[in-house]
Order: structure tokens, then sequence, then C-alpha cells
């Protein structure tokens, strides 16, 4: 099964499951619109670090430029709350009809006919953004995650795709002092989390989550609380 969790659409909306009217439908861009709508009230910045809501999620891609005809494969994701992981997970393959280059196919571990039996991107797309509902995103190396989301927004509801992705490649930056780390193993190593499964989308999602609860853990005897703290700090570098 290419889902591996199927999201209460409508559980943010009444719970009133699927409807004809497209401010409730996840293929219409009303939803969408009406979600990002949603997220833009919350504040999220003065929040305190083990008290945000987190939906971690990570994507696999036939590359890495959207723009250059790349497209994400597989979506995996993780809840996060109360500084800790959850076993809320979202996992889904989606639709892609060419054959995968030998690379990526013994990178990710998926297979051509796996993907051909996938939802497409719309139908995975709105799941997914029905899982996460109004949580803060979280990624590692956060801006290829935002590329492809951005890409696929556009492409999918002629949309901007207009929500903050948090980067656990600067949290650890900052939680263990090295504005050296930049890849998840990097960082991972740093944190002194062992990695069993790479480049599978949940697998790296959950990883990725690991690693943001450890460098928040990591912050309680200090001065960095916050969201705004973190920026503030960042500066620093």
């Amino acid at each position: 099964m290419p889902f591996q969790r199927i999201s209460d659409m409508m559980r943010r909306f009444g719970g009133r499951g699927f409807s004809s009217l497209s401010e409730t439908n996840p293929s219409h861009a009303a939803f969408v619109r009406k979600l990002q709508r949603e997220m833009k009230r919350h504040e999220t910045l003065s929040v305190p670090l083990k008290q945000l809501e987190l939906t971690v999620f990570d994507f696999e891609t036939t590359g890495f430029w959207p723009d250059k005809g790349d497209v994400i494969l597989s979506i995996g994701a993780i809840k996060v709350r109360n500084g800790e992981c959850t076993d809320d997970t979202f996992y889904s393959t989606v639709l892609y009809e060419e054959p995968l280059a030998p690379e990526i196919a013994e990178l990710t571990g998926l297979t051509h006919e796996e993907l051909l039996d996938s939802p497409a991107i719309k139908d995975v797309l709105a799941s997914f953004l029905s899982f996460v509902g109004t949580d803060v995103l979280v990624a590692h190396h956060a801006g290829h995650e935002k590329r492809f989301m951005e890409a696929a927004f556009l492409d999918t509801w002629g949309m901007g795709f207009k929500r903050r992705i948090v980067d656990t490649m600067w949290l650890a930056r900052l939680a263990y002092q090295s504005a050296e780390l930049t890849t998840l193993d990097e960082c991972c190593q740093a944190a002194g989390i062992e990695i069993e499964h790479r480049h599978h989308a949940l697998e790296d999602a959950k990883v990725t989550a690991t690693l943001w609860c450890n460098s928040v853990s990591s912050f309680e005897r200090g001065s960095v609380r916050t969201l705004q703290d973190v920026y503030e700090q960042l500066g620093m570098f």
C-alpha cells in the first residue's frame, strides 16, 4: 500500500469528511488556501521550543532541481509533541511513470512498479497537508524540501507555498556549537544519534525528528528557549 497512513482529511474542519465544497475538498485549491490562512494566524516565534507542535518531514526526489524537471517520489513525516517524537506518522510514494535512474533506484530502494501503483502528487500533497494541519514544518536541508514544495504547489494549484520550514541543520549547528555541521549524517554524529536507514523518506524524517528533540534538549540550561532565540543566536555565526 503506498499510503501508510490516511489521515482524517477533515479533522481540522469539523470532522465532516470529504465534501463537494471547494473549501473542504483537498483536491481543490480553496482547501489549501484555507490551510495557509489558518497557519498565518498561528504565532510560533515566541512559543517555547518544547511546546511547538511540529511535523518533521522528508522528500525523496528524482534529483535536486525541480526547475529542471526533477519531482517528488515519496513523502515521509512524523509529528513531535512536547519535545518528543510520537508514533503519528505519514508515508506515501508518488505516481511516477518514467523508469527511475539506476542511481536513484539504488539510493532510495524505490521501484518502478511501486511508483506506478502510487497516487498522483495532488492527492499525496493534499493528504500530507491535512496530516500537517497548522503544525510548524521542520526538515533537514529545508531548502531542498521548500524548492520542491514551491514547484508542486505551483504545478498543482497555481499558487505559492507560503509556510516557514525550520531547518534542523541550523538548530544542530547552534546546539553543538559547530558552524561546519551540514549533512544529516554529520549532525546526527554530533548529537550521538545512530542512523540505521537512510534515503527512505519516513526513516529520514524520524531521524530528523530525533535530531530536533536532542538539539532542543541541549538548550534547556541556556538562553535559547524559542525559535526567536534560535534565529537571534544564529546571527552570531
